[in-house]
């Protein structure tokens, strides 16, 4: 009986993409001012939460009595390891941006009011 020929695999074309993010309308909003950040065995994690505008007294007895203010988290994003550096890159240029913008905006602010 004759064998068959094993059959060779095609070769795959690389194709390089550039990612864009198409924000819909209606996509969720989250506003948050507390972030923590953190690990797991293969990725990373950033829990969200929001402070509360007026803690109830019972809440605030208990952080005066611990030391310790809890919240609740209101979003969590698991990142994967690969994707770190890469986030802490656009951060940071981000960052930059907004900061050469502040010192813009306070610089035109000094400036005098032509009459």
């Amino acid at each position: 009986m004759a064998k068959k020929a094993a059959a060779k695999p095609e070769k795959q074309e690389e194709v390089k993409l550039r990612i864009v993010m198409d924000v819909p309308q209606d996509v969720a909003v989250q506003y948050v001012n507390q972030i923590e950040v953190g690990r797991l065995q293969h990725d990373f994690f950033i829990l969200c939460g929001r402070l509360p505008v007026k803690p109830s007294p019972t809440v605030l007895a208990a952080a005066k009595e611990s030391g310790e203010l809890h919240i609740e988290a209101s979003l969590q994003v698991l990142i994967p390891a690969g994707l770190i550096s890469g986030l802490i890159d656009a951060l940071s240029a981000q960052k930059a941006l907004y900061e050469r913008d502040q010192q813009q905006r306070a610089a035109k602010a000094k400036q005098p009011l032509n009459s």
